[in-house]
């Protein structure tokens, strides 16, 4: 309430030039960390800019490429959840994905871990390096990555190991990302409008020529490079504003 309030004591320099030079020097740093922030969204959607513009519109086919669907690139599965009750399932370094988890283009690790015996004797799969995962249960529908690292996930994640003679993994990720809201509206359920295993299979993408597409990703990787400087400098000046408030306060 308002008289809590009014005790709470704070620590501040009394001279008022004093005050004037922390913030100016942390509005400095914010400055930069902001342009970093704006760079790297516009980053983003400069690649997605870029798909549209090599291959139109993944619903239309306005450049018509003509369109497979995704089992045809890889065997599809779904995961699996070890018995909670078995701690020593959860006592690994294997990453164990929930598709809450899926919020990024890469990822690599997770909230929790599994072992190989959790894989060996449970409803858990093996993941590959490289295989892409797809998201189907409520609000993590169609929630996309594509994981760095040999992992596992859970039974609300799709995957496959995608044949990189017929696609490239980068590519297809991104007819998944901008085709979402399409896909979205075709889901059932009263409660929790979920996608399937089959439904993840039959969803349509471009199929133009592999080298074609291997120009996106060469296209994406540049930009990828360039997100993770960005991202390293980011971290470098959002540790800096945290030090200079300590030094100062």
């Amino acid at each position: 309430n308002n008289k809590l309030l009014r005790r709470i004591k704070v620590v501040f320099p009394k001279d008022f030039e004093d005050q004037y030079k922390i913030v100016g020097r942390l509005n400095r740093i914010q400055k930069l960390i902001d342009k970093r922030v704006e760079t790297i969204q516009l980053l983003d959607e400069y690649i997605r800019s870029a798909f549209v513009e090599m291959f139109g519109d993944p619903i239309l086919d306005s450049k018509k490429f003509g369109k497979k669907p995704l089992s045809f690139f890889g065997t599809w599965r779904s995961g699996g959840t070890p018995p909670k009750s078995q701690i020593e399932f959860y006592s690994g370094s294997i990453p164990w994905y929930t598709s809450g988890e899926l919020n990024q283009t890469f990822i690599n690790d997770s909230n929790e871990k599994i072992t190989d015996q959790a894989i060996a004797e449970t409803s858990a799969q093996h993941v590959e390096t490289g295989s892409l995962l797809i998201g189907m249960y409520d609000t993590a529908a169609l929630k996309t990555s594509i994981t760095t690292v040999n992992a596992s996930c859970n039974q609300a994640v799709a995957f496959a190991k995608l044949n990189n003679e017929l696609c490239e993994t980068t590519f297809i990720y991104f007819n998944i990302i901008l085709s979402k809201d399409y896909y979205l509206n075709q889901r059932k359920g009263a409660r929790q409008k979920n996608l399937n295993l089959t439904k993840i299979k039959n969803i349509e993408v471009l199929y133009p020529n592999i080298d074609h597409q291997r120009r996106f990703t060469k296209k994406f990787t540049s930009v990828e490079s360039l997100k993770r400087n960005l991202n390293q400098s980011l971290g470098i000046l959002t540790v800096l504003f945290q030090a200079t408030v300590q030094t100062a306060f």
